[in-house]
């Protein structure tokens, strides 16, 4: 067990804030230090904090990190995460914060409708400029998510969804490829 487990076990949970976390889940998985006690540590702490001190960037962060660590079960800490990103406001989400969630709910085969619907509703908020490359690429993984794990956008019969957050992503692509490209392509 790692000094900074066994620190984190003598530490009071409201020692530490959303963003602590995030930033030591991921500099330990930056550097391959995969400490099961630490990380569980720190998702037990994650569970602790207040809703209102999780930013966006600290959500994404630690689902990031966690998704990146092979040897955990992430399901418990990314219901979570899935709760505590599902009432914050959307408008403050940006492209990249989505695209990462997007991310580590793939790298762990995390399904959640809840959480997909909710994504897919702060995307087409978002204006089509804010999405780069990874958030293209992250989107995509979300309409195979919304389309092969997902029950939601089925069953709630919204299919008027599913074709705007096709439209969205069709067009996040193609003034991506016109940004990587060029207009002249």
């Amino acid at each position: 067990m790692s000094a900074v487990a066994l620190r984190l076990i003598e530490t009071k949970r409201s020692d530490f804030g959303a963003q602590a976390i995030s930033v030591i889940a991921n500099a330990f998985v930056k550097v391959h230090v995969t400490d099961e006690m630490l990380f569980t540590r720190l998702a037990y702490a994650c569970e602790h904090v207040a809703f209102s001190d999780f930013t966006p960037q600290a959500i994404a962060n630690i689902m990031n990190a966690y998704a990146r660590h092979d040897n955990l079960d992430n399901q418990a800490l990314f219901a979570f995460l899935s709760k505590v990103s599902r009432q914050s406001v959307p408008s403050q989400w940006e492209s990249r914060h989505l695209a990462l969630v997007v991310n580590a709910l793939a790298k762990v085969g995390y399904k959640d409708d809840g959480l997909l619907k909710w994504i897919a509703e702060a995307a087409l908020a978002r204006p089509t400029s804010s999405f780069d490359v990874q958030g293209i690429f992250c989107f995509v993984i979300l309409l195979y998510f919304s389309r092969r794990h997902t029950s939601s956008f089925d069953v709630q019969g919204t299919n008027s969804e599913k074709c705007s957050l096709f439209r969205k992503v069709l067009s996040i692509c193609a003034s991506g490829i016109e940004n990587v490209l060029g207009h002249d392509f």
